[in-house]
């Protein structure tokens, strides 16, 4: 398990958390359809917003990080470094 994940879900009352096949993480919020999903990669977060999260949070993303890299089954996916944007991108999360 990842532990800058857990760390960083954890500081966040609103969320929730499940770790799911393949060390990918479910992120949640009570009230909203659809996840953040974060999961380690070699040298980067890839995180991928589905549902209303999508559409509350790209522009967000957008800002913070660029562009899109990819959509996966029509949801963007970004490709964040380990430089503390993926930490900055769910707690704004929590805020929502």
């Amino acid at each position: 398990m990842n532990s800058n994940i857990i760390a960083i879900v954890n500081k966040c009352e609103n969320l929730s958390l499940k770790v799911n096949v393949g060390e990918r993480y479910r992120i949640s919020k009570s009230g909203l359809k659809g996840s953040l999903w974060l999961q380690p990669q070699q040298a980067a977060f890839r995180l991928k917003l589905t549902g209303d999260v999508k559409s509350r949070l790209s522009s967000f993303v957008i800002g913070k990080v660029g562009s899109k890299s990819h959509d996966d089954q029509d949801n963007p996916v970004w490709h964040l470094p380990f430089d503390g944007s993926m930490e900055v991108i769910v707690s704004a999360f929590n805020e929502l």
